[in-house]
């Protein structure tokens, strides 16, 4: 198997030191065990230069070299280390592209959920500065939340469902058990998307490309009449959307929320936060 290594972002700048350290960590990673030589070779390096890198990764642990062929490998302190390390949501490059595309309006917010077990829904990342980041979210009581089960199959619904119901309070249980909470997620699954009591949210059911299902919000960055009517000019775009599609049990890609973000909203809308 071929594989390519980055070489792009080493040049002149001030990081380029730090720059080839990751470059060497990558290959011996993907390589290794690996002789200097091959090395050098694999990264286009000279000798000295990456001698220089796995020097100084040896010297904080993250790289030995056998004693007798001289191989470079990664030690087992990085294998310990990583195994204790936080990792970004595998959706995170795809959910980016939505966020990244709401940061530059001045007058939504956006927050994304996805289930990280059964019966257990976070709020992943959001636009939101104080946003309560990897809290379990109420399947009964969360927008955010009810709006990702019309996107699952009445079997991942139940199976959600039977899990959360075992830790969940008592008010929430009675409205899983006489059907009231099956009943709203079937009224937002008909409509495509849900919108709060008082019209400054609404969440939409998501479908990302590594086929975990969850959902977006949208929300008003402040309470008044421009950001309100912003809103709901954006809510009506996914709603016709969902109309012409009749998506009854998937939801909206990821591509395609991003375009509406970008082509609903008003080049000066984009602008006024450059």
């Amino acid at each position: 198997m071929t594989y390519t290594f980055d070489l792009g972002a080493i040049g002149a700048s001030p990081s380029a030191t730090f720059d080839r350290l990751l470059i060497v960590l990558q290959a011996i990673a993907v390589v290794g065990p690996v002789s200097l030589a091959e090395l050098s070779s694999r990264v286009q390096m000279s000798r000295g230069a990456v001698w220089r890198a796995t020097d100084a990764l040896r010297r904080h642990g993250w790289v030995r070299m056998r004693y007798s062929d001289h191989a470079l490998e990664l030690s087992h302190q990085l294998d310990h280390f990583f195994a204790r390390a936080h990792i970004a949501w595998p959706e995170c490059s795809h959910f980016d592209e939505i966020l990244q595309a709401v940061t530059r309006t001045k007058f939504v917010h956006a927050s994304v959920g996805l289930f990280s077990e059964y019966g257990r829904f976070v709020t992943a990342d959001s636009t939101y500065r104080y946003a309560q980041i990897e809290k379990p979210l109420s399947f009964v009581y969360e927008d955010l939340c009810v709006a990702a089960q019309t996107g699952l199959s009445e079997r991942e619904l139940a199976l959600h469902l039977k899990v959360y119901r075992k830790a969940c309070d008592k008010d929430e249980a009675t409205a899983i058990d006489n059907n009231d909470h099956n009943d709203r997620v079937l009224s937002a699954r008909r409509a495509g998307l849900l919108w709060s009591v008082d019209k400054l949210s609404f969440a939409v059911p998501t479908v990302f490309e590594t086929g975990a299902r969850g959902s977006v919000s949208f929300f008003t960055r402040n309470v008044d009449r421009k950001c309100s009517d912003k809103l709901r000019l954006l809510g009506g775009k996914f709603q016709t959307i969902w109309e012409r599609h009749s998506r009854s049990e998937t939801g909206f890609r990821v591509a395609e929320l991003r375009k509406h973000v970008e082509t609903t909203l008003d080049a000066e809308d984009f602008k006024a936060c450059a």
